[in-house]
């Protein structure tokens, strides 16, 4: 019986992916028997698809190969704004609003901050932060305070166009964890980095359900 070792895949005619050396593992269920010249090619069925995403430069063209296989994600600089908030209820508090009054309805909403609002306009935005500082720290009485007193004024929004990649690069750049969301002067929603990070997870779940349907479509060669 001919001897086999285990070998990076071979690209095939079309071009397809070929994934990195791996070595053999006892526990390993998923196996591509080769011919004598082909070695066969043992590897964890869950740990494919991250090894397979992780090694793009092993392939000739990785942003044509992933769109063939069709699972090219089309990321945070696809997304828009708009999209991730179009079912979003956007609670606002007014300049003069207590800040027990606030905090309470950010516990019941289970949000970590809220935009302030004077006029129908946006002039400000009380969070977790400003409670714990301004609040807290500084032994401000919750009943008698005001937003106006403790929120941060003027603060930095977004556009509904702006791209997801962009939002997260504000937020890095100025420490934010929220972003306000207008569109012609007027607030229409709150962008948070979980709302961000929760979408990056989907889709980083659809590429591995799709990437599990493509390993089982291949046939043994």
């Amino acid at each position: 019986m001919p001897s086999t070792s285990t070998t990076s895949w071979s690209p095939r005619a079309r071009g397809e992916l070929c994934p990195p050396r791996c070595g053999t593992h006892p526990t390993s269920s998923l196996s591509v028997s080769r011919s004598r010249k082909q070695s066969s090619f043992l590897l964890p069925p869950n740990l494919f698809p991250f090894i397979f995403i992780s090694f793009t430069a092993y392939t000739r063209d990785p942003i044509n190969a992933l769109g063939q296989l069709g699972f090219l994600q089309a990321g945070r600089c696809q997304m828009r704004i708009c999209d991730l908030i179009k079912d979003q209820e956007t609670y606002q508090a007014d300049m003069g609003h207590t800040v027990l009054e606030t905090v309470r309805a950010m516990v019941e909403r289970n949000i970590g901050a809220v935009p302030v609002i004077y006029c129908g306009k946006l002039v400000g935005i009380f969070s977790e932060r400003d409670l714990m500082r301004r609040v807290v720290a500084e032994g401000r009485d919750p009943r008698s305070t005001c937003m106006a007193e403790v929120m941060t004024d003027d603060p930095l929004a977004v556009g509904t166009g702006e791209d997801l990649e962009t939002c997260m690069a504000l937020m890095r750049r100025h420490g934010f964890r929220h972003l306000p969301v207008c569109h012609e002067g007027q607030l229409v929603g709150m962008v948070s980095l979980r709302d961000i990070l929760l979408h990056d997870l989907n889709e980083k779940d659809d590429e591995v359900r799709m990437m599990r349907a493509y390993i089982h479509s291949v046939p043994d060669a």
